[in-house]
């Protein structure tokens, strides 16, 4: 019979960081409380974006 090692320090931090990441009420408070600067997307960077989602 085959025995299951226990999950490693970094598999357990990467599943409490994937825990947090799926919560959406985290992802509300965090772009609710981000700075505008940091949500206002300048034209060019919408361009270069869509230029390069065409490949």
């Amino acid at each position: 019979m085959a025995t299951v090692a226990p999950p490693t320090r970094r598999q357990r931090a990467q599943r409490r960081i994937s825990r947090l990441v799926d919560d959406p009420m985290l992802e509300d408070y965090s772009l609710r409380y981000a700075p505008t600067t940091f949500r206002r997307w300048k034209e060019s960077r919408v361009v270069i974006a869509a230029l390069g989602a065409q490949r």
